[in-house]
């Protein structure tokens, strides 16, 4: 099977994306593209069908192989994090997380088991979206064999040294007393004795789908060893721009995951708060700014006792 002889259809979005960050370097990838996709099809027996029209920094697109099977062809675009997402799917080989079926490394391309119906966890109510999401993570949550081949969440925070570097020792845009308590806070849970597991390292509403062979699974794992408690950052970093008082979500979702996992409320603030800066500040290596909304969520996590 192969690929129409038409050119695949790019989401504006992803286009848009590869082109801000890469330059000359994306729009060279989004060229190279169609041969790569013809060169996939061939090699693992593929039908590919439309792209997927959501957030994602890959081309995402339906396909089916040869036997019938449905399948998610993902090929990478930018952030060169493919690596240690391959190596996260094979070690937890399912369970909740979505299924690996073919890999690539050089070619930067995934196949992966298609999650039906799909939807994810954005308008489930609030306590049983933090629940189901909870249950996701202890699910993955198992100590790698081996470090090699995965980053680590300590590594991740060498991002405040390069902030520091950026806006010459100071913070920038960013609030100077939370940027502050983030770099200690990092620092002092770094010392801790915590028994460090792979984690997802963007477990998130959009991340999380609903599938017939578990009710929900995730996708998109960075694949990050650290601290189970930083886990929570992302999903408290996501759909709360509707809510009329940011910080009483993010508290009540504090409090909800730590009954439900069994962790510290603190601890998971003070990675929440770590994650925050972090993100944001990934978001001015990325795009050369941070938005007002990074910004105000981490002074929402900032003022939460």
């Amino acid at each position: 099977m192969t690929i129409p002889a038409q050119e695949p259809r790019i989401p504006p979005a992803l286009a848009e994306k590869v082109r801000l960050f890469q330059g000359g370097r994306g729009i060279r990838r989004l060229r190279a593209l169609p041969r790569k996709l013809e060169a996939l099809a061939s090699r693992w027996k593929l039908e590919i069908g439309e792209p997927f029209d959501y957030e994602s920094l890959s081309y995402v697109a339906a396909a089916m192989r040869e036997t019938g099977e449905k399948a998610v062809l993902k090929v990478e675009l930018l952030r060169g994090e493919l690596k240690s997402e391959i190596a996260a799917l094979r070690f937890w080989n399912g369970g909740t997380a979505v299924r690996l079926l073919e890999a690539d490394e050089r070619m930067g391309a995934l196949l992966l088991e298609r999650l039906e119906p799909g939807d994810c966890l954005v308008g489930v109510p609030e306590d049983e979206a933090c629940s189901i999401a909870a249950s996701v993570m202890r699910g993955l949550w198992k100590p790698p064999p081996s470090r090699r081949g995965f980053p680590e969440v300590t590594g991740w925070c060498k991002g405040f040294g390069r902030l520091r570097e950026f806006y010459g020792g100071g913070t920038g845009p960013f609030p100077a007393l939370a940027v502050e308590t983030a770099e200690r806070l990092a620092q002092d849970l770094a010392s801790e004795r915590t028994g460090s597991m792979l984690l997802h390292g963007d477990l998130h509403h959009f991340n999380v789908l609903r599938a017939e062979r578990l009710p929900w699974v995730a996708i998109d794992p960075k694949g990050v060893v650290g601290d189970p408690a930083f886990e929570v950052g992302p999903f408290l970093a996501n759909e709360w721009q509707s809510s009329a008082d940011p910080a009483a979500l993010a508290a009540r979702r504090l409090d909800a995951f730590a009954s439900e996992l069994g962790i510290e409320r603190r601890r998971l603030r003070a990675w929440a708060l770590v994650h925050a800066v972090l993100s944001a500040w990934w978001g001015v290596e990325d795009q050369g700014s941070c938005s007002e909304s990074a910004l105000f969520h981490i002074q929402t996590i900032a003022s939460l006792g």
